[in-house]
């Protein structure tokens, strides 16, 4: 429960974003938290490339003729910071130190 709780403020029903917060944020998040290690980098490095290149030319909004526009309530979103808000979050619910230390 106090996984759940922690995850589901990060990740709630209107904060997806194609390249910002998608299901690899999650799994990255979640990963850390359950293994201390983060996916596989093969895994984050089109979508952090995508997000770069539309940040800068809106590249992704161009191709999809419009179809894709940045949602706003995913800008910021950082999946180390979300691991360790949920870390602290979890500790705290269990009375101390998760036993799974994070990667960043």
């Amino acid at each position: 429960p106090a996984f759940e709780s922690a995850v589901k403020k990060h990740f709630a029903p209107g904060t997806y974003d194609l390249l910002r917060k998608n299901c690899n944020s999650f799994s990255d998040t979640a990963l850390q938290l359950i293994t201390g290690k983060r996916l596989d980098e093969k895994y984050r490095r089109l979508e952090a490339l995508g997000h770069r290149v539309d940040k800068k030319v809106s590249l992704v909004q161009r191709a999809t003729a419009g179809a894709y526009a940045p949602n706003p309530r995913a800008g910021g979103f950082d999946p180390c910071l979300a691991a360790r808000s949920c870390h602290r979050e979890v500790s705290a619910a269990a009375d101390g130190p998760a036993r799974v230390p994070l990667c960043c």
